[in-house]
């Protein structure tokens, strides 16, 4: 997510339901991209610094939207709760 949100290319297999009511395009939508919501620091807390592996397409969004103010009707404090 973080990588196509940053506008990389991400792998993308077009597909089609059990039903076959519900096909999505052949190339994957650019009109989400740059839309970064605020679960970046929980992800990064755990997995870099609990699991120890590296996530750097996070970690360059992280510097985008670091310090996150108010998402929609909720305050938003992850960056004061999840970061160092």
């Amino acid at each position: 997510m973080a990588r196509y949100n940053l506008g990389h290319d991400v792998p993308f297999r077009a597909w089609t339901d059990t039903t076959g009511r519900y096909r999505d395009g052949t190339t994957i939508p650019d009109k989400l991209r740059d839309a970064f919501r605020p679960i970046h620091e929980i992800v990064y807390n755990h997995f870099v610094r609990r699991r120890g592996l590296a996530m750097p397409h996070v970690l360059e969004v992280l510097k985008r939207i670091r310090t996150e103010g108010f998402e929609r009707d909720e305050q938003v404090f992850r960056s004061l709760l999840f970061h160092d």
